[in-house]
């Protein structure tokens, strides 16, 4: 039992020694088994022993026995101290190799610790100067991108205020160039009628300075005619009352129409101002008016002239008749039917003009009206003036049919007293010569007052009708000085929109240039923005790239980081095999520093004997 237990032991402390090399601890295995077989006891040899025991065999047989026993055991022993031996110096050997393979294993996981830290650090400043570099760009390029929309958008606003104020200049363009085109046709057009007006002027000069010229000499005239009919002032002071009442009540209409005129014309001015766009128009009819009134006038005049003329000559044949001829009652006959004849004339020539004024003035207003009804509009400028132009010739007419009126009372008058003459001198033929040559006498008389009364009615109305003409002719002066103002006022405006064309000109030629530059700097930028874009791709390809590379980098470390963990793992198992070994070795070197009684000790003996 004791030799199966030691068996047991030996075994234990083989198998706690045989952690070294596979080869080794089969050996001693094999070796530990045969030490065993010597051991076990046969079968038959036990059950001698038994009986032996049994029987209280000899002591010599059991001391043989024992000697061969203790033979076997020193056997036993030498060649246990001797594996035991081996067994130390493999020990030994292994442990040697075991501290040179530690020594070489903690150079090697510090080297791979080093190389790891290095790494390690190496990989993490890289990573961390690549990730700042990286931000920085990124920051970099996202504040540059931000601008450049900034700026993008910016100038695309721009463009667009741009392009407003383009297509508005343009419009602003046309409209000054149609303006500019209009006004340049209407300057032509006024003075083209300038020129009309100032030859028409210098014409109206020149017929004015013969009319005036012909007016003194019929001034002369009719102061030969005064001369010649001083001894008759005694008749003609109550004609002289009659004509300066006549000429008071004409200042007095005089006056009425110039008040009249100058409010018509206030009016027209204040309408002219409010029709500032149809000033062409107005001026275009106010020159057909114009030209209207100046063949009205030169036909008056050379009527007035013909007329003056004709007087003239009759008062020429007058005084030679006076001078050359003894019969006075004849000759006061004659140049009294001749002088009724050509007032006669005169009045029915007047009369149809007049006549015909009326007509013309009624078929005018008719026209007005029914322009007016069919417009259905307020009055303009023009018509103003119209209407004007029609209260003037209404007064005239109706002065002229006033004068009609006075000259046919003193006609009817004439002719009364001539058949009052006439039935007296045939009374006057029956009576005797003294008789007839006093009423030859009176009659004589009469019949001078009579011529006198005509021609100072035929004087005074000349007299009126070149008072007419002379207010006429004043009134086209001041609207030809009116139509000059209007033309210099016209041109003032022209040259004034002349120069804010000339300035919108320079304007838009200045904002095609801005607008040249600032599609230019457009174009600049949007090469800007397209290399930034493509620095902008190749910066996110290789950040793309670089963060591939990190992310290989990480897994590379996590890989490393395993790596180090199992080393870790494997060094840890090292150590505790390390240990195990120092543990295995202890027990060793215990065992082998203890003395070996296991058999030959005389306890063991003793202990053996008494079992």
């Amino acid at each position: 039992m004791k030799t199966h237990g030691f068996v047991m032991l030996l075994n234990m402390f083989m198998m706690n020694f045989a952690l070294g090399e596979e080869e080794t601890d089969d050996w001693l295995l094999q070796r530990a088994k045969e030490v065993e077989s010597k051991f076990i006891v046969p079968c038959g040899e036990e059950y001698e022993l038994s009986m032996l025991r049994d029987k209280r065999m000899r002591s010599n047989d059991m001391l043989q026995l024992i000697q061969q026993l203790t033979e076997d055991r020193k056997q036993l022993a030498h060649e246990l101290s001797s594996q035991i031996k081996a067994r130390v110096a493999e020990r030994f050997s292994a442990k040697e190799q075991y501290k040179q393979s530690k020594k070489e294993l903690d150079t090697r996981t510090r080297r791979l610790e080093k190389e790891k830290s290095e790494i390690q650090t190496t990989l993490e400043r890289e990573m961390d100067r690549r990730s700042h570099d990286w931000s920085v760009r990124l920051s970099r390029f996202q504040s540059e991108e931000e601008r450049l929309h900034e700026r993008v958008r910016e100038l695309a606003e721009q463009n667009v205020s741009f392009q407003r104020e383009v297509t508005f200049l343009e419009a602003n363009k046309a409209e000054a160039s149609t303006k500019a085109a209009s006004l340049e046709m209407q300057n032509s057009k006024l003075n083209d009628d300038l020129e009309k007006l100032r030859m028409e002027h210098e014409k109206l000069q020149n017929s004015s300075v013969d009319l005036h010229a012909r007016f003194a000499e019929v001034v002369e005239e009719r102061d030969h005619i005064r001369e010649y009919l001083k001894d008759k002032e005694g008749e003609n002071k109550a004609l002289h009352k009659v004509i300066a009442r006549l000429q008071t009540t004409c200042n007095e209409l005089e006056r009425t129409i110039t008040g009249l005129r100058q409010g018509c014309t206030a009016e027209l001015d204040k309408k002219f101002v409010e029709c500032a766009g149809d000033k062409s128009r107005k001026l275009q009819m106010e020159l057909i008016r114009l030209t209207g009134v100046e063949q009205k006038l030169r036909g008056e005049i050379r009527s007035y002239h013909l007329e003056v003329e004709s007087l003239r000559q009759e008062n020429i044949t007058l005084l030679n008749r006076m001078q050359g001829a003894g019969n006075g009652a004849i000759f006061c006959s004659i140049r009294l039917d001749q002088e009724l004849q050509a007032r006669v004339t005169s009045l029915q020539m007047q009369g149809l003009s007049l006549l015909d004024k009326m007509s013309q003035l009624c078929t005018k207003l008719l026209d007005l009206i029914k322009h007016k009804k069919h417009e259905n509009k307020s009055f303009s400028g023009n018509d103003v003036l119209t209407v004007s132009d029609y209260t003037f010739e209404y007064q005239s007419i109706k002065g002229g049919i006033e004068s009609l009126k006075r000259s046919l009372k003193t006609i009817n008058y004439v002719l009364s007293e001539k058949l009052n003459v006439q039935q007296k001198s045939g009374e006057i033929a029956g009576c005797g010569p003294s008789r007839e040559q006093m009423d030859d006498f009176e009659l004589k008389l009469k019949e001078e007052a009579m011529l006198s009364r005509v021609l100072k009615e035929a004087v005074l109305s000349k007299e009126l009708d070149i008072e007419q003409l002379e207010a006429d002719l004043a009134s086209s002066l001041r609207l030809q000085d009116v139509m000059k103002n209007e033309i210099q006022r016209v041109q003032d405006e022209l040259s004034c929109i002349t120069h804010k064309a000339k300035q919108l000109e320079l304007q838009v030629s200045k904002k095609d240039e801005a607008m040249n530059e600032i599609q230019q700097d457009f174009h600049e930028s949007a090469k800007e923005l397209a290399a930034l874009r493509g620095t902008l791709k190749t910066v996110t390809e290789e950040r793309d790239l670089s963060w591939q590379e990190a992310k290989q980098l990480r897994r590379n470390i996590s890989i490393m980081q395993n790596e180090v963990v199992s080393l870790k793992k494997k060094i840890e198992a090292l150590d505790e095999d390390i240990l195990l070994k120092e543990g295995q070795i202890t027990i060793l070197q215990d065992s082998i520093e203890k003395p070996f009684d296991i058999i030959c000790s005389p306890r063991s003996m003793r202990e053996f004997d008494m079992e």
